[in-house]
């Protein structure tokens, strides 16, 4: 059995935003949290993915680790293969918890994700897919973990202090559904590429630690591309370049 070895080049385009969900830079291995168009979106049997991610580590905390951590994981596979022909459809689900800063703003996501892929050719060299995802999102802010000016006492801080804040330490709690497209293609035996839309937040769900009801997480849009071109015949090394805009 042959080993397929794989070049990823990627160009992440950031855009300036006042608020956004986590991403990660090597988004090409968490194709849940892309794009759920993308779920079993693969040649295998199933596919499971894991990331850890900390970030300013060496920013002085109050616990002594990582004050920005990300952990994610997913699994998807396709099933009905012998009833779909060149067609496919499958599930998945995806799950994250992350935590910011000294306040511990955590979020916690579980999502599920169903996606078909229609064949548009005899051969299925060319391919529509449709995702759908949805789930639960918990945010919360754990308030003892924040020291305010209230709190100097004298010459230092004082956390038996009262804050003088009025802030609700209860976690807020909502549904979010995500929708994807993609367009995938193979004209050639030697390479492929894919075109990909998604659009998260599509109910625009209230999110206020406040109470604000006029407060919305706004929608967030992603265009992804990529290629594979495989660089002898036997399928032994590729190059893989990939696109990503994110815009919220």
């Amino acid at each position: 059995m042959r080993k397929i070895y794989t070049v990823v080049f990627a160009c992440l385009l950031v855009v300036v935003s006042y608020a956004q969900d986590i991403h990660f830079s090597q988004y090409y291995t968490s194709p849940l949290t892309l794009n759920p168009a993308l779920t079993a979106n693969i040649n295998g049997v199933f596919r499971a993915s894991f990331n850890y991610r900390n970030q300013w580590f060496t920013i002085p905390v109050l616990n002594s680790v990582a004050p920005y951590q990300t952990y994610q994981a997913s699994f998807d596979m396709p099933i009905l293969r012998e009833r779909l022909g060149n067609d496919g459809f499958g599930f998945g689900g995806m799950f994250y918890a992350d935590k910011a800063g000294d306040g511990a703003l955590t979020t916690y996501s579980g999502m599920v994700s169903v996606a078909y892929h229609k064949a548009v050719d005899r051969y299925g060299r060319g391919r529509i897919s449709l995702g759908l995802q949805a789930g639960v999102v918990s945010k919360q802010v754990k308030i003892t973990n924040l020291v305010f000016e209230s709190q100097l006492d004298g010459y230092s801080w004082n956390t038996a202090l009262s804050n003088g804040e009025s802030f609700s330490n209860k976690a807020i709690i909502y549904p979010d559904v995500n929708v994807g497209a993609l367009w995938t293609h193979a004209p050639k035996d030697m390479w492929r590429y894919y075109v990909g839309f998604s659009m998260n937040h599509l109910s625009r769900p209230k999110e206020s630690f406040l109470g604000d009801e006029t407060n919305k997480l706004n929608y967030r849009f992603n265009v992804h591309a990529g290629m594979e071109i495989f660089l002898d015949q036997y399928y032994d090394f590729s190059i893989s370049p990939t696109f990503l805009f994110m815009l919220q």
